[in-house]
């Protein structure tokens, strides 16, 4: 499958917009035969075909809403983060190194990336998957996010969001959880925590509260790996509800009490105040966070 070239969104959302290849064209000052080719070319990488003929016109084909909902809102982020790139340094560039938990980076912000890229192609981020107060201190990385609130002076500290934290389980498991908690015998149900070298976490404190008296029966190092095992259907486990509530094959389970309710929060070192760079890419995620409050909150669709 060749790889998707981002500069056909445009073409897809010009097409959408116009409703003819022709128009669409016109609009880019683009010739047919390119915009026929680039139409081609990026239903080849999609393996979808998004536009079907309906008399003169092109329209959307059933397949195609995803997409071109997804396009429209990459188009929204380009153009939002272009206006804060007007307002700072036109030729940002060089290296920025974040960190933040691998569950965060992996499930929830890299399907963003594509757009900060596109708005500003020189600057090159870094990710990473460990973050220390020293490491923020001594300058080896630019940004942190953290799902807890740092204490050091020479650091900024910004709050972004409410970050749930909830029972998940495959179904078979999910239901003898429940069964469990009904009865009041929650000692039956295996369960895995994170690692010993983590007990004073919020949530490795509430497992052991909700399972008081029983032992996990597996250790893991991330909430990846706690992901991986309760799809398995071998445990049930504490997972931030913008991580379980996306996962295939997980369901939450209602608890009493619920799951601790945390706190994501970005951190900078107050010496990078005036780095373009550094700014630029601390306005995307504050942005892109924003968006997604109502799933790291944990909120259920009719809340």
């Amino acid at each position: 499958m060749p790889a998707f070239n981002w500069d056909d969104l445009q073409v897809l959302l010009a097409i959408d917009r116009a409703g003819s290849l022709l128009a669409a064209a016109r609009t880019l000052g683009l010739s047919h035969s390119t915009v026929a080719r680039r139409l081609a070319a990026a239903e080849a990488s999609l393996q979808a075909t998004v536009f079907v003929r309906r008399g003169k016109k092109l329209v959307r084909s059933d397949t195609a809403e995803h997409v071109l909902a997804h396009a429209q809102r990459i188009e929204a982020e380009i153009a939002a983060f272009t206006r804060i790139a007007g307002g700072s340094d036109a030729r940002l560039s060089g290296e920025v190194r974040l960190a933040a938990p691998m569950a965060l980076l992996s499930d929830l912000l890299i399907d963003r990336l594509a757009a900060f890229r596109a708005a500003f192609p020189e600057i090159v981020l870094t990710l990473l998957a460990d973050l220390s107060l020293d490491s923020m201190l001594n300058g080896d990385i630019d940004i942190g996010l953290r799902i807890s609130k740092p204490v050091a002076d020479r650091l900024d500290i910004r709050r972004l969001s409410d970050c749930t934290f909830a029972l998940y389980g495959a179904p078979a498991m999910a239901a003898l959880a429940r069964n469990a908690i009904k009865a009041g015998a929650t000692r039956d149900v295996p369960f895995a925590l994170l690692t010993d070298e983590r007990p004073h976490l919020p949530e490795s404190i509430w497992m052991r509260q909700l399972f008081a008296g029983a032992e996990p029966v597996l250790r893991a190092s991330t909430s990846l790996l706690l992901r991986t095992t309760a799809q398995s259907g071998l445990a049930v486990v504490a997972l931030p509800a913008f991580l379980g509530d996306q996962s295939a094959g997980l369901e939450r389970i209602a608890t009493t009490p619920p799951g601790p309710r945390e706190q994501l929060y970005i951190v900078t070192n107050r010496a990078q105040r005036g780095v373009a760079r550094v700014r630029a890419v601390v306005d995307f995620l504050v942005q892109s966070l924003a968006a997604e409050r109502p799933l790291l909150s944990g909120a259920q669709p009719n809340e």
